[in-house]
């Protein structure tokens, strides 16, 4: 049996420790995207920055195989300057535009996936995107050096929303109502980026019975485990005190 946990949008949350601590035998942790810019005020950036290279320091200790990093959109704007979304922050871009670029460029950082029949990414690859924009004949080039990283960007290609919820956007961008009309057939799909709040859980659970689209962005209150490609939600009770001054 195979045991993944996938841990959502962390945005410098150290709840990552427990969940790791609590799964001892997984076989791997996937970490989907979105270390950093977070509207909590005890998480500044100094402390993302903190955050983010205890993890690296996890990946180094379990191995690259074991532990994989996924690129998020609040992570892809502070790797290339052209990008500034919601919760930009200059101090964090001076702190980890160099780190990210190395762990991006060594393959440390990817961008999506795949094990066990189930595809995992920040948000998620729709069939569109994949087939008309990328220019590859496989999902493994997509983490290959000579992708072109720019094509992870917002865009409009098919219709116009704000938050990226159309056919075209990409794994870092698309939301799971697109994702829905646009599947990628053959996955599973495990994603974060469209944050679930309590009373809507019902609603996304659903979607991932439905659709095989599981939405993981549920911090600090559930995570993702996938034993042998069946995909559960697990209840997480975490409480992270922060000496402001520190």
């Amino acid at each position: 049996m195979s045991k993944i946990v996938a841990i959502g949008d962390i945005h410098g949350r150290a709840i990552w420790r427990k969940i790791v601590d609590e799964n001892p035998d997984a076989d791997k942790f996937i970490f989907l995207g979105d270390y950093f810019d977070s509207h909590e005020k005890k998480y500044h950036p100094a402390r993302q920055t903190f955050n983010f290279k205890e993890i690296l320091k996890l990946q180094k200790e379990l191995g690259e195989d074991r532990v994989i990093l996924l690129l998020g959109n609040h992570d892809f704007h502070y790797y290339d300057y052209r990008e500034k979304y919601s919760g930009y922050n200059q101090a964090t871009y001076f702190n980890v535009h160099e780190l990210l670029v190395d762990v991006l460029k060594s393959g440390k950082m990817k961008i999506l996936h795949i094990e066990d029949g189930v595809l995992y990414s920040h948000a998620g690859v729709s069939k569109w995107w994949f087939e008309e924009l990328c220019n590859v004949d496989t999902l493994e080039e997509i983490n290959g050096p000579e992708f072109n990283t720019r094509l992870l960007a917002w865009n409009c290609h098919v219709g116009y929303s704000r938050d990226g919820d159309t056919i075209s956007n990409s794994p870092i961008w698309i939301r799971p109502n697109a994702l829905s009309k646009s599947k990628l057939e053959g996955y599973k799909q495990v994603v974060g980026h469209t944050v679930v709040w309590a009373e809507e859980f019902d609603e996304f659970v659903k979607l991932g019975n439905e659709e095989e689209i599981y939405v993981n962005d549920l911090l600090p209150n559930y995570y993702i485990v996938v034993t042998d490609g069946i995909v559960e939600y697990r209840k997480i009770m975490f409480r992270e005190e922060i000496d402001l001054e520190n």
